[in-house]
């Protein structure tokens, strides 16, 4: 599975255009299950009990990333941007990215080509200091892919409307004690890894015997409103969900406050999220299970409306929901950290809870 996990890490799947990579062959390396797919993108893999009255289990998590979109070509061949999602503007500039062709790459025809380009940034020299104390709007920012001219750019398969991603730079044994994952779009690619991983690992003896089926959801658009989430909870109509996304470290930063977001911090454990989004009985359960098998945990309090246990609660007809949150250090930027142990707690509490609480 750790393979796994890099490979997911190293596939674009911008919000919104997700298919564009190599997503449907990695989940046929790592689920032999059921799998299907619906038309925003959302991809679904069952185990389990198939008689009709089963109760029905969702775990899932979104699987699309942060991103950029070409806006406008300019004549000399530079590209304007907008935002794809919820980036960040301080942290883009001088980044090393890949635009998305329209044509398929000579090399690999089972996907299309990626462009390499740069996001320059005005020397600091010849900034104002007005300009110095501010953060460039992104009519002031601009893709290079090393064009000079606006048909050498529509040449290469690129126009208003490619979807621009960045360069990845995943390292998966990071820190003094090699206990750490660092890369871009961890948000939320490590929550698709730890559902996945503990939809392998259930029992499905145990699934048949007490009449469960267990759905898997890798769900797209969640940065760009809930809308892949708001599809599937309507699609699946679960009984009880499951769902995993990453949520801020407060131990380092200090511009994020404890007092108002919690404390939580990498290496601690799977955080249990309390909130109105939550079914209070079942994230009890939830915790009932970490005492029960000495997982490590913490607790958070939310607002609703944040991640997708919100859209899924919204429009099943009647669900119980929980929100499973792994801690994660520079969230929205390209190098996001995860701990180790934290993804384990995660994976290991989804297990045992339907094997052994239901």
């Amino acid at each position: 599975m750790k393979d796994f996990l890099e490979k997911l890490l190293e596939t674009h799947t911008p919000s919104g255009y997700e298919r564009l990579g190599k997503i449907r062959e990695l989940t046929r390396e790592v689920l032999s299950s059921t799998q299907y797919g619906d038309n925003i993108g959302n991809l679904y893999f069952e185990k389990g009990s198939t008689d009709e009255n089963a109760l029905k289990v969702f775990i899932s998590a979104h699987y699309d990333e942060n991103a950029l979109q070409v806006v406008k070509i300019t004549n000399e061949g530079l590209l304007h941007i907008i935002n794809l999602g919820g980036l960040d503007r301080k942290t883009i500039e001088g980044s090393h990215v890949f635009v998305i062709s329209d044509k398929w790459d000579e090399d690999d025809t089972t996907q299309k080509k990626l462009i390499p380009g740069i996001i320059g940034k005005k020397p600091i020299h010849k900034e104002t200091k007005d300009e110095r104390e501010k953060i460039d709007e992104y009519d002031k920012i601009l893709v290079d892919i090393g064009a000079s001219s606006k048909e050498e750019v529509t040449e290469l398969g690129i126009h208003i409307g490619s979807v621009i991603v960045f360069k990845k730079d995943v390292n998966m044994s990071f820190g003094t004690k090699q206990d750490r994952i660092v890369a871009n779009a961890l948000d939320d690619k490590i929550g698709i890894f730890a559902v996945t991983s503990a939809f392998n690992q259930i029992d499905e003896d145990v699934l048949n015997a007490k009449k469960i089926k267990v759905i898997l959801g890798w769900l797209t658009q969640e940065e760009v409103g809930l809308r892949g989430a708001t599809i599937a909870s309507n699609r699946i109509q679960p009984d009880i969900s499951i769902d995993v996304d990453v949520t801020f470290d407060t131990s380092k930063c200090t511009a994020i406050s404890k007092e108002k977001c919690g404390d939580m911090e990498l290496g601690k454990g799977v955080v249990l999220e309390y909130g109105p989004h939550v079914n209070y009985t079942l994230i009890g359960d939830l915790k009932n299970t970490a005492n029960k098998f000495a997982l490590p945990y913490q607790e958070s309090v939310a607002k609703s409306g944040g991640n997708n246990c919100s859209a899924i609660q919204l429009n099943a007809k009647d669900c119980a929901t929980a929100h499973l949150g792994i801690p994660l250090r520079n969230m929205h930027t390209q190098v996001e950290m995860v701990h180790k142990d934290d993804v384990n707690a995660c994976t290991d509490l989804i297990k045992l809870y339907i094997e052994n609480m239901i």
